[in-house]
């Protein structure tokens, strides 16, 4: 014998000796029974294995619509022995073909989309370790074939049948065989044709799910799930997981091609980063299952953005788009451009006559690094929110202080490069220097409003998580409204919307321009109406909560007090929370002892309870007629997401009206059968109240 080399006897099985204690560990310590599992050899050799030449229609349904249902179990990033791999001929296809080349074409089939499955899955950096395992190596994925062989296997396993609910899974399958490629789009065009195979899949599983009512039946003599995990694996066993409820597991499949499908309202010339932002927070809420959020993140990002964002300009582009033409400042895009005109301009103004040259280089170069970290940070939010809710937590919350160092990089190039605290050489009273000072660092303006939008998003998650206690969710809505308004004052810098803040463009004795060409370049945008509304409503809905909680507190309509026996102060607890929110340098941050004051001095207003209440829920009316229009109309929303935005924050609104309504309206004897509540309604990270009939015990 060569060096190395094994050889076993011929009364010898091989998967015996693999099997063995001494040889496999892990198994051992799962206290496996070597006696009690046998081997694959054995079982295939056995009387226990159903025979597959000889199975009916009905019974081939049955293995088909097992496999549909296990397959939705991989999908969500369960284990693979957990779910297709537990039908035994999975590790024996060569004689599932000899045998039945119908369930060999379907497994086949399905074996390669699990292989694409674990292609996008495994690329994505928007998964936890713990939330995919990739199937042991003994499984074949026939990741080498080709998806053309495969259809024509599955055309010849259609010709060989007329049974019309054979035909129809087998045709459900090649449909979804054949989208997975299309997954890579390369033009608009291609998401369309995605979009019409995902949406004829999903017809074909509701024409599966109207014809079966009842479960399919598991056939232990085809589907093994616990011997399976100790004969194909060395690793510990996995837990069996019983076969999902069929009509769920449609139920799951058709919403994975509706989440899918939606991409494509973002795919269109008018789409900006707010757009897509949406999008991607509203698809968040819906806790798409794993493979949905690994398909939208290859969908948007899996071409490099800084050469092309969905078939179109590149990111960094974009982010110099929306500067000048959204918030009207066209000078970054010419500064990076080389506008040699301006350029000198800015030099003469910043007092580098001289160095006009070297400045120039400078302000170019400051202006890059600018729109490359901007460009960083959007994409670090987007990868967040296609994370898992835990994960888009820690991740946005790591991201604050990316953006605490985006914001001192932008008031530096502001202030240095752009000489925003000297809007102008002539005489004007101090508050309007002022003004016009805040209104020239629009790249400043601009980080700012990146972190307005992570920590609302961050506070929402909070509520979302359950990650609080009760006595830490009045800070928390404190800290919404504070936000949202900071938010909104903000608009005020990025878009002008009166001419009076633009100076004329003089020029002085020695040729240098008199105002700062940032200001003098700047032209009047609107602030979006709809953007602006939906701020504002959340803002409204925020302050409303909180003041409502803090009245039914009072009367002890509802408890907010701090859990008993809690070994850290509800304000330590807080402030530790919000620890990553004291490095930004806007918004300020507000301790929880700010927030506690402020409670109480809204607690200490010696308004009646009923007309406190009356006021709250006079303004939530007012918040929820405003905000339905858009709720129900797209174009004035803006966009599908925005849409649902809206409709969310109009249902918090309505129930919060309707519930002070009714807590000033009942009778006390009437409103002692009812428990006065936290909820959320529409969106869980925006809080409202509740009235809720008491069970009787």
């Amino acid at each position: 014998m060569k060096r190395w080399e094994s050889a076993i006897m011929p009364a010898v099985d091989p998967e015996h000796i693999l099997a063995s204690p001494e040889y496999m560990d892990p198994k051992t310590d799962a206290c496996c029974n070597w006696k009690k599992h046998g081997s694959l050899s054995g079982f295939f050799a056995s009387d226990k294995l159903t025979d597959v030449s000889k199975m009916s229609d009905e019974a081939l349904i049955d293995v088909m619509d097992v496999l549909l249902a296990k397959e939705s179990l991989f999908f969500q990033g369960r284990n693979a022995i957990q779910s297709v791999c537990s039908f035994v001929y999975v590790a024996r296809m060569h004689e599932l073909k000899a045998k039945n080349a119908i369930l060999y074409a379907y497994t086949r089939a399905t074996l390669r989309v699990m292989d694409f499955v674990i292609q996008f899955v495994s690329s994505s950096p928007v998964v936890d370790e713990e939330e995919f395992l990739v199937p042991p190596s003994e499984f074949h994925l026939y990741s080498e074939c080709s998806i053309d062989e495969i259809i024509a296997e599955l055309d010849a396993a259609i010709a060989l049948t007329k049974n019309s609910g054979i035909v129809q899974r087998l045709q459900y399958r090649r449909q979804i065989l054949s989208a997975f490629p299309k997954i890579l789009c390369s033009s608009p065009a291609d998401v369309a044709d995605l979009v019409a195979v995902l949406n004829t899949a999903g017809e074909s599983l509701k024409a599966i799910q109207k014809s079966r009512k009842d479960q399919p039946t598991r056939d232990e003599g085809l589907f093994r799930d616990e011997d399976m995990s100790v004969w194909v694996t060395s690793s510990v066993p996995v837990p069996v997981r019983p076969v999902p409820e069929f009509q769920g597991a449609l139920n799951l499949m058709i919403r994975l091609f509706q989440d899918v499908a939606s991409f494509e309202q973002i795919v269109t010339p008018r789409r900006s980063i707010s757009d897509i932002t949406d999008f991607l927070e509203v698809f968040a809420l819906k806790k798409p299952i794993l493979l949905a959020r690994c398909i939208v993140f290859h969908m948007l990002l899996s071409r490099n953005p800084n050469v092309s964002l969905l078939f179109g300009p590149s990111l960094p582009e974009v982010v110099l788009e929306t500067t000048a033409n959204t918030f009207g400042a066209p000078i970054y895009a010419k500064v990076l451009e080389g506008d040699e005109t301006l350029l000198k301009m800015l030099a003469m103004y910043s007092g580098n006559r001289q160095n006009a040259t070297r400045f120039g280089r400078e302000a170019t170069e400051a202006v890059r690094r600018w729109v490359m970290r901007v460009t960083r940070v959007i994409l670090q939010i987007w990868e967040a929110l296609l994370c898992n809710r835990g994960r888009t937590y820690r991740r946005l919350t790591n991201l604050l202080e990316n953006l605490a160092e985006l914001q001192v990089l932008s008031m530096e190039i502001d202030n240095l490069v752009f000489m925003a605290t000297r809007p102008t050489t002539t005489p004007i009273t101090k508050q309007l220097e002022r003004d016009m000072a805040l209104r020239s660092g629009v790249l400043t303006a601009y980080s700012f409003d990146l972190t307005y939008v992570v920590q609302l998003q961050l506070l929402q998650l909070m509520q979302e998580l359950q990650l609080l206690s009760n006595t830490e969710l009045l800070p928390v809505l404190f800290h919404m409204q504070h936000v949202a308004t900071c938010r909104l004052e903000n608009f005020n810098v990025l878009h002008l919307t009166s001419p009076q803040y633009i100076p004329d463009r003089g020029v002085g004795r020695t040729g240098a321009p008199v105002s700062n060409p940032t200001l003098t370049t700047r032209f009047p945008t609107a602030v979006p109406v709809a953007l602006h509304l939906r701020i504002d409503s959340a803002r409204l809905s925020a302050d409303l909560a909180f003041r409502a909680l803090i009245a039914l507190e009072n009367a002890k309509l509802i408890n907010l007090d701090s859990p008993k026996h809690s070994l850290v102060s509800a304000a330590e607890s807080f402030d530790m929370r919000m620890i990553a929110f004291r490095m930004l340098h806007q918004p300020t941050f507000i301790p929880y002892e700010r927030c506690y004051e402020h409670q109480k001095t809204i607690a200490a207003m010696s308004t009646p309870l009923n007309d406190t209440l009356r006021k709250i829920s006079s303004v939530c009316k007012q918040v929820s007629e405003k905000t339905k229009p858009f709720a129900q109309n797209t174009e004035a929303a803006g966009s599908l997401a925005s849409k649902e935005i809206f409709a969310a924050l109009e249902k918090t609104a309505r129930l919060l009206h309707v519930s002070l309504n009714l807590l000033v309206t009942l009778e006390p004897a009437a409103l002692a059968s009812f428990d006065v509540s936290v909820d959320y309604p529409a969106n869980p990270g925006l809080a409202s109240i509740a009235l809720k009939r008491k069970v009787a015990a």
